[in-house]
């Protein structure tokens, strides 16, 4: 990858850095776990035994994916497996929120 412009101006190297942020977004959705833990407790009307068991389902995978993740970078082209990847993680999103329960 050269260090040129592209047409609009943007050196690759912005790209891949503003891309690279839009795909760690969701872990945040892991890591502030704890800050909607007390709303969604009295939203679904279930306690905190039930609720860890969604965060350790959440930190298992993710340690999952993480550990998988060097095998298939070297395996697949980037594209593909982000969008790969990206889809698994809005199926599983779909999922959760259709779900009627924990």
């Amino acid at each position: 990858m050269s260090d040129s412009p592209t047409s609009r101006g943007i050196s690759p190297g912005a790209l891949v850095l503003a891309a690279a942020t839009v795909v760690n977004l969701p872990f945040g959705t892991v890591y502030a776990f704890s800050v909607f833990l007390k709303p969604m407790e009295a939203l679904r009307g279930i306690g905190r035994a039930e609720m860890a068991i969604v965060f350790s389902m959440a930190s298992i995978f993710l340690t999952i994916g993480m550990l998988m993740g060097p095998a298939l970078y070297r395996r697949f082209a980037p594209v593909p497996l982000l969008l790969f990847c990206g889809a698994l993680s809005a199926s599983g999103l779909l999922i959760c929120a259709a779900a009627q329960g924990i």
